[in-house]
């Protein structure tokens, strides 16, 4: 051939004959990261919050993410909208959340999400989120459901799984305490 052998076919990851084998320990392979369960584990996210007892205060991130909801599931809705709605959450896409038929969702009066965990008596866990006239973005929704799931406990039932690492470099590491400090890793 056009090439040059350095050492033994079996040196070089070749098998006798035609055929060719590749070995690699197993060490040296990065671990793939499933898109279909990323996507899922952002519904979840989404459903879990849904599912919350209500509070005893108004909280104006529950009802963002309830209206989030109703347009992944609405009218005219789509499993190939659900799938893009979805990895934009998760991609933490800047564009303007649409329903099916391409409107801005109206996520109503936005003005009290600055200050929605202190309002509520909770733990305090601001999420300062700048809206445009009663329109959010998908990383600024993904910013308000964190908020939530921290809050409400959602990772702390998650004790033995750990934090996204690119969810963890968002959330200011106060909200990491000495028995939650497993979570960032």
């Amino acid at each position: 051939g056009a090439g040059f052998n350095v050492g033994s076919p079996q040196q070089m990851g070749y098998a006798f004959g035609s055929q060719r084998m590749v070995s690699l320990a197993s060490s040296r392979l990065k671990p793939l990261a499933d898109p279909i369960l990323q996507i899922l584990t952002q519904l979840h996210k989404v459903m879990w919050v849904e599912q919350l007892p209500p509070g005893l205060a108004r909280d104006h991130r529950r009802r963002c993410v309830d209206a989030f909801r109703r347009a992944l599931f609405g009218t005219g809705s789509t499993p190939q909208a659900l799938k893009a709605n979805l990895a934009k959450l998760l991609a933490l896409d800047n564009d303007i959340i649409r329903d099916a038929q391409g409107q801005p969702v109206d996520f109503g009066s936005l003005s009290a999400l600055g200050t929605a965990g202190a309002d509520a008596g909770t733990s305090g866990v601001n999420c300062q989120v700048e809206t445009t006239g009663g329109c959010l973005q998908y990383d600024q929704l993904s910013q308000i459901i964190e908020s939530l799931l921290l809050e409400k406990g959602y990772y702390s039932q998650k004790a033995e799984q750990h934090v996204d690492p690119a969810i963890a470099e968002l959330l200011p590491p106060s909200l990491f305490s000495a028995a939650g400090s497993s979570l960032r890793h």
